[in-house]
């Protein structure tokens, strides 16, 4: 299942990232970007249905947090951060590493 934790915002979403084992680390966050592209029937990996797609979503950088410091890692795949860059989108990283990190400080206690 495909765990979400922002709505989408000028095509960019935070989201857990997704392993092949299936298994979720709590600490662990992908910046992803959402792109259209002309329809394509696609096999929908959750419930194995085939289905209609419009857009797909590539992974721009990752968040990791970081609890003996108390603060986000980030790393960006390859360049992409900087080919994709728009205005903006440094203040949606940072408001959401603000919001994250009083929830896990909070979990912490």
């Amino acid at each position: 299942m495909k765990i979400v934790y922002t709505e989408e915002w000028n095509g960019f979403q935070f989201r857990a990232p997704s392993y092949i084992d299936g298994h979720h680390n709590p600490y662990e966050f992908d910046l992803v970007k959402y792109v259209e592209t002309e329809p394509i029937e696609v096999i929908d990996l959750y419930d194995g249905k085939k289905k209609i797609s419009t857009k797909h979503c590539f992974t721009i950088g990752s968040l990791k947090w970081d609890k003996e410091e108390g603060s986000f890692d980030f790393e960006s795949c390859g360049l992409r951060y900087l080919e994709h860059r728009i205005d903006g989108l440094e203040k949606f990283i940072l408001d959401f590493c603000e919001t994250m990190k009083c929830r896990l400080l909070e979990e912490e206690e």
